[in-house]
């Protein structure tokens, strides 16, 4: 926040400090099921984000990113998630979220173009997700969907960018359930993971592109008895 001056990007000495406060409130169910069905789970929750002095970067008149106040802001929202196990071995779950996330000034700032919507940038308005993964004993295939809405990637940016599935999955080793091995525990694993399979382009919060290739990686995982 105090980034030196370099003609397109720059510090704000005088900023106020962010202040908030975040409640949320729910339930869970859960159930042994019957069946091919079993671990049912129902979740459900809203939640309310209040901000009395945001921050965040903004493009000036002179073509410059600066971090600057921008004023009360309010997010409501609710969360609702199921899951369940089939067969004993397929784990299937799927959640949505909705929020309403908005700015409740005009920032006193300048960090609002003229009729723009106020929304909260990077939050989109819907959000789902889908996953799956499969018990076969020593491995573990596993995949996960993602969708969000519309987002505004900057304060008073009058487009919006994209919605978006994501799409990542993997497949996890545990070396501990073949018999030679089984003097190891299931928390010793390896998983190879593909995350943003489908190439989603996204923006940073100063609207510049994040890469959109697939991120490779290889985990190793260790815990004793």
């Amino acid at each position: 926040l105090f980034h030196p001056d370099w003609g397109f990007i720059r510090g704000n000495p005088g900023l106020a400090s962010e202040r908030g406060w975040n409640a949320d409130v729910g339930f869970e169910l859960s159930g042994a099921g019957s069946g091919p069905l079993r671990d049912l789970r129902l979740e459900a929750g809203v939640f309310q984000r209040e901000l009395d002095e945001g921050i965040e970067w903004v493009l000036n008149v002179n073509n410059a990113y600066m971090p600057l106040n921008t004023g009360p802001s309010r997010a409501l929202g609710v969360e609702i998630g199921i899951g369940a196990t089939v067969f004993e071995q397929l784990r299937l779950g799927a959640s949505y979220t909705y929020t309403d996330a908005r700015y409740l000034g005009d920032g006193g700032s300048g960090a609002y173009q003229s009729g723009v919507e106020r929304v909260f940038p990077h939050v989109p308005e819907h959000a789902y997700s889908l996953s799956a993964a499969l018990d076969l004993g020593a491995l573990e295939p596993w995949t996960e969907l993602r969708y969000e809405s519309e987002v505004s990637y900057q304060v008073g940016r009058a487009t919006l960018a994209d919605d978006a599935l994501q799409v990542d999955a993997g497949v996890i080793l545990r070396p501990g359930r073949w018999t030679r091995l089984g003097f190891l525990t299931d928390g010793v694993t390896l998983s190879l993971e593909a995350s943003n399979l489908t190439h989603e382009q996204r923006s940073d919060s100063l609207g510049q592109p994040l890469p959109n290739q697939t991120l490779w990686l290889l985990r190793v995982r260790g815990a004793t008895r």
